[in-house]
C-alpha cells in the first residue's frame, strides 16, 4: 500500500515537475481553426490575382497586370512568386534594370528557384553585365550539369567579356554530352579564327569531316578557310579529298579552279572550269561573276565563249545565262548574234527593263527601224515612265520620215527624262524631227536648247548648221557653227560638205569647192548628196563639163543604191 501510495505521489511530483516546466518555458502559439481557414482564403484569393495578373500580362493588357502584381507585393512583400512574375513584365517594358532588383529580392526570399535564377542571367545579359550572368549560368550548369541550355548561355557570357579559351572549354563539355554537331564546330571554329590560330579551327572541322566521312561539304569548308586566309597551300588536300569523295562537286572544282589560277596554271584552272560550268547545280549567279571577271580582256575572250556554250547547256532556259551571252556578243559587235540572244531574254522574261534598253540601242545599230518602231511600242507598254523607249520609236520614225509619229514619241518621252545628256538626244531628234516637217520655228528653238546642254556634239552643231543654210538664215551663225563641227571631227566628208555648201549660200564659190574638194578626197566620191552639191557649185563656176562628169558619178551611185 505504502509503495503504491509512494508511486502516486511520485507520479504527481513528475506531473507538478512538469507543468512547473511548462510554466517557466515560453509557450508555442496555438492556431485557431478559424484562423487557418483565414489563412487558406487569403492564399486562395492571392493566387487566384496572381493567375489573372498572369492572364492579363499574357493578352497584353500590361498596365492592368501590374496593378494587380503590385497589389499582392504591397500586401505581402515576401511573395516571391509576384516578384518574379512582377519582374517578367518589367523586362516586357524593357525596364530591364529594374527587373533586376525584381528578381534579386525574389531570390533573397528563395533562393532555391532556378527559374528565378535563370531569367535573372537573362536580365544581366540584357544590360550587358556579363561578369553577373557568367556566375549564375555557371553556378546554373554546375547545379544541372545535364542542362546544355545552361552552359551555352555560360559560354555566351564568357564570349561577350572575350575569355574565348574558358568558353572552348565550355562549348568541349557541351560537345561531349551532344557528341561532335555543326552549331558547336561553327561556334569553336569561329573563336579560333578570331583568335587567328586557323589551325586550331581547322582541327575543330576536321572533327565534323571525320564524323561524316561520306559529307565532301565539310572538307570543302575548311578548304575554304584556308583559302580565305591565304593559306591556299594547305586548301590543296582538303579539296582532293573532297573530290575523290564528289568528284562531280562543282564547287570543289570551282576552288581548285581558284587555286589553279593563283598559281598561274591556267590550262588545269580551264579544266576544272569547264567542270563546274557544265555542271546545272552551280548557281548561275556564281558562273556569271566568272565571267564578268573575264568580260573587256581580249586575251579571255575565246575562253569566255566556250564558257557561255556550257553556261547555256546547263541552264538553257534562264534569261541571265542569254543576257550574259547578248552582252559578250555585243562586246565583239556580232550584232545580229547578240540581238537573237536578247530576243531570247526576252522572250523567258520580258519584265527586265535594261534588257530592252540594249536590245533596242542593237536594233537602232542595226538599221532596223521597222523592228525599232514597232518594238519600243511594247517596251512603252511594259514600261511607260522610261525615256529610251520613247527616243528610240522617235528614231525610228525620223528614220522612215514620219515626222509626225517621232514628234509624238519625242514630246511624250522628254516628260519622263532624268538628266541633261539624255534631255539634250531628246532636244536633237526633236529638232530634227520638226525640220523634216518643215516647222523651223520649233526645229531651231531644239537646236538651241540641245546645244547649251552639249556645245561640243559634233553632229549636232552640223545638222543645225546645215539646217540653217538650207533655209537660207542666219548663214554667218551657220559657217561657225559649221567650222566647230569639223574643227571637233576633222576629215568628215558630210561636215566638210556642209561648209562647203553654207559658202555656196553665201555665192562664195571658189572657197565652197576647196572645201566641197576636201570632202570628196576623204569619202564624199561615194555619196550622192555631196556629189550633187559639188555639181552645183560647179555650174556656178562655169565649169560644165566636169560638173556633167560628177553629176553622171552621181547617178550612177543612185542607180546601184535603188538596185
Amino acid at each position: 500500500m505504502m509503495n503504491k501510495t509512494l508511486s502516486i505521489s511520485l507520479m504527481l511530483l513528475l506531473l507538478c515537475g512538469t507543468i512547473s516546466a511548462q510554466k517557466t518555458k515560453k509557450a508555442k502559439p496555438t492556431v485557431s481553426n478559424k484562423e487557418i481557414a483565414v489563412s487558406e482564403k487569403k492564399y486562395r484569393a492571392n493566387a487566384a490575382t496572381l493567375l489573372d495578373a498572369v492572364k492579363e500580362r499574357l493578352i497584353g493588357n500590361l498596365s492592368q497586370s501590374e496593378i494587380l502584381l503590385q497589389q499582392l507585393i504591397n500586401d505581402n512583400p515576401k511573395y516571391d512568386l509576384a516578384r518574379f512574375e512582377y519582374a517578367k513584365l518589367l523586362l516586357l517594358r524593357n525596364k530591364n534594370s529594374e527587373a533586376v532588383e525584381e528578381l534579386n529580392i525574389a531570390i533573397s526570399i528563395n533562393d532555391t528557384n532556378l527559374w528565378y535564377k535563370a531569367l535573372l542571367a537573362e536580365s544581366y545579359d540584357k544590360i550587358n553585365q556579363f561578369d553577373n550572368s557568367e556566375k549564375i549560368w555557371k553556378g546554373l550548369a554546375e547545379r544541372c550539369p545535364d542542362n546544355t541550355e545552361y552552359l551555352y548561355k555560360y559560354a555566351l557570357s564568357l564570349i561577350y567579356q572575350n575569355k574565348l579559351k574558358e568558353a572552348i572549354v565550355a562549348y568541349d563539355k557541351i560537345e561531349v554530352q551532344m557528341g561532335v554537331n555543326e552549331d558547336i564546330t561553327n561556334a569553336k571554329r569561329n573563336i579560333w579564327l578570331h583568335l587567328d590560330k586557323v589551325d586550331n579551327a581547322a582541327k575543330e572541322m576536321e572533327k565534323l569531316a571525320d564524323a561524316y566521312p561520306a559529307e565532301a561539304q565539310y572538307l570543302l569548308d575548311i578548304a575554304n578557310m584556308y583559302t580565305t586566309n591565304n593559306m591556299s597551300e594547305k586548301a590543296v588536300p582538303y579539296l582532293k579529298r573532297a573530290e575523290s569523295i564528289d568528284p562531280n562537286n562543282p564547287n570543289i572544282s570551282i576552288s581548285l579552279y581558284n587555286y589553279c589560277v593563283e598559281n598561274k596554271n591556267y590550262d588545269q584552272a580551264l579544266v576544272y572550269m569547264r567542270k563546274a560550268f557544265a555542271a546545272p547545280e552551280l548557281n548561275i549567279d556564281d558562273k556569271i561573276k566568272i565571267l564578268v571577271s573575264f568580260y573587256g580582256s581580249e586575251r579571255s575572250k575565246k575562253t569566255a565563249f566556250e564558257l557561255l556554250e556550257l553556261l547555256l547547256k546547263a541552264h538553257p532556259d534562264d534569261p541571265k545565262a542569254w543576257a550574259m551571252y547578248g552582252d559578250y556578243l555585243y562586246q565583239d559587235n556580232s550584232l545580229n548574234e547578240a540581238r537573237q540572244a536578247y530576243e531570247k531574254v526576252i522572250g523567258f522574261d520580258e519584265s527586265k527593263y535594261p534588257v530592252w534598253e540594249q536590245y533596242l540601242s542593237i536594233l537602232l545599230q542595226l538599221g532596223d527601224f521597222e523592228n525599232v518602231y514597232n518594238k519600243s511600242q511594247i517596251a512603252q507598254t511594259l514600261f511607260p515612265m522610261q525615256a529610251m523607249p520613247y527616243l528610240a520609236q522617235g528614231m525610228a520614225a525620223i528614220a522612215i520620215e514620219d515626222a509626225g509619229a517621232a514628234i509624238t514619241a519625242l514630246e511624250e518621252g522628254k516628260n519622263y527624262v532624268v538628266n541633261d545628256k539624255l534631255m539634250a538626244e531628246f532636244q536633237f531628234f526633236l529638232a530634227e524631227a520638226y525640220s523634216l516637217k518643215q516647222d523651223y520655228d520649233n526645229a531651231f528653238k531644239y537646236y538651241e536648247l540641245a546645244l547649251r546642254k552639249t556645245p561640243q556634239n559634233a553632229t549636232l552643231l552640223n545638222n543645225y548648221s546645215f539646217a540653217l543654210a538650207e533655209q537660207n538664215v542666219k548663214l554667218d551663225y551657220a559657217l561657225e557653227l559649221s567650222k566647230n563641227a569639223n574643227d571637233i571631227n576633222k576629215d568628215n566628208p558630210i561636215f566638210l560638205d556642209t561648209y562647203a555648201w553654207i559658202l555656196f549660200k553665201k555665192q562664195d564659190y571658189t572657197n565652197a569647192k576647196i572645201w566641197m574638194e576636201k570632202s570628196l578626197k576623204n569619202g564624199g566620191e561615194d555619196n550622192y548628196d555631196i556629189l550633187m552639191h559639188y555639181c552645183q557649185i560647179l555650174d556656178k563656176l562655169g565649169e560644165k563639163q566636169s560638173s556633167e562628169q560628177y553629176r553622171q558619178k552621181a547617178e550612177n551611185i543612185k542607180n546601184t543604191l535603188s538596185e
